[in-house]
């Protein structure tokens, strides 16, 4: 995983990613694409430890292998869901986003393959969430995908999570829930992308009340400047 993110001139970057067991099926990369342009991707295999370790550095190979070569962003998808559906196994089975921004227009590109949708909040306090695209990787070979496009102006901020975030549970076995992930990222839209991040993780660890993590946690905060 990247040891950091990215440094732009017109957006700011916060990850967070904290694995469940030492090693863990959560996956986020962050690739350099020509004509100032920035693909990100984030998913979730299932399962935990080591198997899925294995499985997303798979994923990570035929990710680095396509990105830079096959322009068409659904091509990307449609290559690494046959590369995933060749392993023969259903334990293999991966949620994808893989998007790409022009960093010098704002405007996102996207494709997402049965993911927690990332949740797009409007500086005017508009949200939507971004799930255009497919079913699952692994589940269908020929499975087809669609593109998405969003324009994010200046003040927008979009989050990308995995369900560790959301699906996070206090004593009585209550989910943290999307809804309250929408209602805390709407209050604290103005903030910076590292203080939503840093808010963020507190809201739901305290929701948890410090019991053990039973999933993974990744979440990342890109906001337009």
């Amino acid at each position: 995983l990247p040891e950091s993110a990215p440094v732009l001139e017109s957006q700011e970057i916060a990850v967070f990613y904290n694995p469940a067991r030492e090693v863990g099926g959560d996956y986020y990369y962050f690739f350099d694409l020509p004509e100032e342009n920035l693909g990100f991707a984030i998913g979730d295999v299932i399962g935990k430890g080591i198997p899925a370790a294995l499985t997303m550095a798979g994923l990570q190979g035929t990710l680095l292998a396509h990105v830079r070569t096959v322009f068409d962003i659904t091509s990307i998808m449609t290559l690494v869901n046959q590369a995933i559906c060749s392993g023969g196994d259903l334990n293999n089975l991966v949620s994808l986003f893989y998007g790409v921004l022009q960093t010098w227009s704002g405007r996102l590109t996207y494709v997402n393959a049965g993911h927690n949708p990332p949740v797009l909040v409007r500086r005017s306090g508009e949200v939507t969430e971004l799930s255009t695209g497919g079913l699952i990787l692994g589940v269908d070979r020929d499975g087809p995908y669609e593109t998405g496009v969003v324009e994010m102006g200046a003040g927008d901020m979009l989050l990308l999570y995995t369900d560790g975030i959301t699906e996070a549970r206090d004593a009585e076995g209550e989910e943290y829930g999307v809804e309250r992930l929408r209602k805390a990222l709407l209050a604290l839209r103005d903030l910076s992308a590292r203080q939503i991040a840093s808010r963020v993780i507190r809201e739901v660890e305290a929701h948890g009340e410090g019991l053990p993590r039973a999933d993974d946690q990744t979440l990342i905060v890109l906001k337009q400047q």
